[in-house]
């Protein structure tokens, strides 16, 4: 298909993309066709810090701002790890 060049490209970026996941706690991607959506997810804690869920929402693109939605997912599941460990 692409060949080892352009898989090596497409590796790099998926390996970039997923530290900064692991660094920012979120992950939030768009996308074009057939419609324009933006999402953003976020882990679901149990009280040992392992991930058994995860929160997300998908909306129109420019219809909000990631930067927003990502800190009231981000309570949302905290809200929900404290809530399970009661």
């Amino acid at each position: 298909m692409g060949g080892p060049h352009r898989s090596g490209l497409v590796v790099g970026g998926l390996r970039r993309y997923l530290s900064a996941v692991r660094r920012t706690g979120a992950a939030v991607g768009s996308q074009r066709s057939p419609r324009a959506l933006v999402a953003a997810g976020v882990p679901i804690r149990d009280t040992a810090t392992s991930v058994v869920a995860a929160l997300s929402v998908v909306m129109p693109l420019g219809g909000a701002d990631p930067r927003v939605i990502v800190p009231a997912l981000q309570a949302c599941a905290r809200a929900i790890t404290r809530d399970a460990s009661r």
